[in-house]
C-alpha cells in the first residue's frame, strides 16, 4: 500500500514536537501521538484543511485539548462539513464535547462502545435521522443534546425516541426545527435532570404529558410552533422549578388555569396566539418573580385583573389582540419597573388613569383601538423614557387638557 506524504512526515514531526514539548507537557506524551492520529484520520475522511500536521496540532482550529494532551472537545461548527461523520471520533478516549453545527452532515456513525461524550450540537445539519441515543452508551454526569435544525434545516421526522426519556443525566435537550409529529410523548423518567427542553417549530400535537409536567428540575419549556392543543392542564406541584414556560403559536384553547399561580419561580409566561378564553385569573399576581407575559392573540375577555399591580417584578405585560373590556386598573400604576404595556386591539374604555405615571420606567404604551376616552393626562408629561405612545382609533379628545 503506498504511502501518503503525510504518513511519512507524521512520525518525524510528532518525535520533534514531542522532544519539544516534554518540559511544558510531560504528563501525557503519548496521548498526543494517538489523538492527533485520530485527527487526521477524521481530516482524511472530511477534508478539513485547516489541520496542517506541519503544525502543532495544539494549535489546531476547533481543538480543544486538555493539559493532559488529551482530545476534550472538537469544535466544528461552520466547517463546511458534508456527508457522514465517520465513528473515528470515538477513538478520542477524552473526548466529551462535540460540537457539529451549522454543517452539511447528512448522518452521524455511532460506534459500538461506549464514550465519555457529553454534549453532541448537530444544529443545522441536513440530517434525516438521529441515532437512538442509548447507542452512545452511558453518558457523562451532565448530557446535552441539541439538535436544532434551523438553517439549513435538519429533517428529522417521526415520534420523538422514547430513550430520551430513559437518559437520566440529560439536562439540556433542543430538538427544534424539525418534523417531529405525533403526541409529545408521556416517557419522561421522574429521575431525569433534565433542566433545559426546547422542541420549538415542530408538528407535535396533544397536550402536555404529566410525566413533563412534574419533572422536579426542568427549569425552561420551549414549544411554540407546534400543534399541541386541548386545555392546559396543571396540577399542584406540576413544574416545581419552571423559570420559562413558552407555549405560544399552538391551539391550547379552554381557560387560563388558576394553577399558573403555583409556579413560584416562573419569570418569563408565553401563551401568544393560542385560543384560551375566559377571563384572566387574578392568581397569576402569585407570581412574585415573574418578568414577562405575553398573553396576546387569544380570546380573553372581560376586565384586567387589579390584582396584576402586586407582581413586584413585572417589566413587559402584553395582552392585546383580545376581547378585554372595562377599564385599566389603577392598582397598575404600583409597577414601578414596568417598561412595556400593550393592550392594544381590545374593548377598553373608560378614561386613562394618571397614576400610569408612576411607571416611570415605561418605554412604550401601546392603547390603540380600544374605547378610551377623555384627556391624555398631564401626569404622562413626566414619563422620560417614554418613546412609543400609541392612541390612534380612540375616543380622546384631546392630547393634554388646557
Amino acid at each position: 500500500m503506498a504511502m501518503s506524504l503525510a504518513d511519512l512526515l507524521l512520525p518525524l514531526f510528532l518525535l520533534v514536537f514531542l522532544t519539544r514539548s516534554r518540559s511544558q507537557c510531560p504528563t501525557n506524551p503519548s496521548a498526543i501521538v494517538n489523538d492527533t492520529q485520530v485527527l487526521l484520520s477524521l481530516r482524511d475522511r472530511l477534508g478539513i484543511k485547516v489541520w496542517n500536521e506541519t503544525a502543532n496540532p495544539r494549535a489546531w482550529r476547533g481543538v480543544e485539548w486538555s493539559s493532559d494532551n488529551q482530545v476534550e472537545g472538537l469544535a466544528l461548527s461552520r466547517f463546511n462539513l458534508s456527508g457522514v461523520f465517520p465513528a473515528t471520533w470515538a477513538e478520542l478516549p477524552s473526548l466529551a464535547r462535540l460540537d457539529l453545527s451549522q454543517n452539511g452532515l447528512s448522518s452521524l456513525e455511532v460506534p459500538c462502545k461506549n464514550t465519555q461524550l457529553n454534549l453532541l450540537n448537530l444544529s443545522s445539519n441536513s440530517l434525516q435521522e438521529f441515532p437512538e441515543p442509548r447507542e452512545f452508551g452511558k453518558p457523562g454526569p451532565q448530557w446535552e443534546l441539541l439538535n436544532s435544525g434551523q438553517t439549513p434545516k435538519n429533517g428529522l421526522s417521526g415520534s420523538i425516541p422514547e430513550t430520551f426519556g430513559e437518559m437520566t443525566n440529560l439536562t439540556r435537550l433542543d430538538i427544534s426545527y424539525n418534523r417531529f409529529t405525533g403526541d409529545l410523548p408521556d416517557i419522561w423518567s421522574k429521575n431525569l435532570e433534565l433542566r433545559y427542553m426546547r422542541i420549538t417549530n415542530n408538528s407535535l400535537q396533544g397536550g402536555l404529558p404529566p410525566s413533563l409536567r412534574r419533572l422536579r428540575k426542568l427549569s425552561d419549556l420551549r414549544a411554540a410552533y407546534n400543534s399541541l392543543s386541548g386545555p392546559l392542564e396543571l396540577e399542584d406541584g406540576d413544574f416545581a422549578s419552571i423559570e420559562v414556560l413558552h407555549l405560544g403559536l399552538n391551539w391550547f384553547s379552554g381557560t387560563i388555569p388558576a394553577t399558573l399561580g403555583g409556579l413560584r419561580n416562573l419569570k418569563i409566561l408565553v401563551l401568544t396566539g393560542n385560543r384560551f378564553s375566559g377571563t384572566i385569573p387574578g392568581e397569576l399576581s402569585k407570581l412574585s418573580h415573574l418578568q414577562l407575559l405575553f398573553l396576546m392573540g387569544n380570546r380573553l375577555s372581560g376586565d384586567i385583573p387589579p390584582e396584576l399591580g402586586n407582581w413586584s417584578n413585572i417589566r413587559e405585560i402584553w395582552l392585546d389582540s383580545n376581547d378585554l373590556t372595562g377599564t385599566i386598573p389603577g392598582e397598575l400604576s404600583k409597577l414601578s419597573h414596568l417598561q412595556q404595556l400593550v393592550l392594544s386591539s381590545n374593548d377598553i374604555g373608560g378614561e386613562l388613569p394618571s397614576g400610569l405615571s408612576n411607571c416611570t420606567e415605561l418605554v412604550g404604551l401601546s392603547l390603540n383601538q380600544n374605547k378610551f376616552s377623555g384627556n391624555l393626562p398631564d401626569s404622562f408629561r413626566n414619563l422620560s423614557h417614554l418613546l412609543l405612545l400609541s392612541l390612534s382609533s380612540n375616543d380622546l379628545k384631546h392630547l393634554y387638557k388646557g
